[in-house]
């Protein structure tokens, strides 16, 4: 499946992409994480499946990254920061809100767990929420 140029296994389609996790996650043996990895890479660059990658990558053992570099993954779950033509599509309230409960299930497991790259993502998100009224929640 991950074979490298031509004599890659053509069987993996994007419409099977959760079979191969699934395999992945219930053989879990050495490899697997960086295979969960190269799946979300794979599903990401060829079909451009932002969810599905990430999904790929939280499995992988990856997280969500303070800093833009060129090898940068994931900055926001469920947002495509590499897109160039929408660059600010990649802040929404769904990406923002998706990362924040990711932190929350996380802390459920470590208390002390945080992210300190939503500092400033809670910072927007707590403006929106004034925006639209919400400011007990803010």
């Amino acid at each position: 499946m991950f074979a490298p140029g031509p004599e890659r296994n053509s069987a993996f389609t994007y419409d099977s992409w959760m079979e191969n996790v699934a395999i992945l996650i219930a053989n879990n043996v050495k490899g697997s994480n960086k295979a969960l990895l190269q799946l979300g890479d794979q599903l990401h660059k060829e079909h451009g499946g932002v969810e599905s990658s990430h999904f790929c990558y939280l499995l992988g053992g990856l997280e969500p990254e303070l800093h833009e570099t060129e090898k940068t993954n994931m900055l926001l779950i469920g947002a495509n920061h590499k897109n160039p033509q929408h660059r600010i599509e990649y802040l929404s309230v769904q990406s923002i809100q998706f990362t924040l409960v990711y932190e929350y299930a996380r802390q459920l497991g470590n208390p002390q767990f945080t992210m300190p790259l939503l500092i400033a993502y809670r910072f927007l998100y707590a403006l929106y929420l004034t925006e639209i009224g919400q400011v007990a929640k803010a």
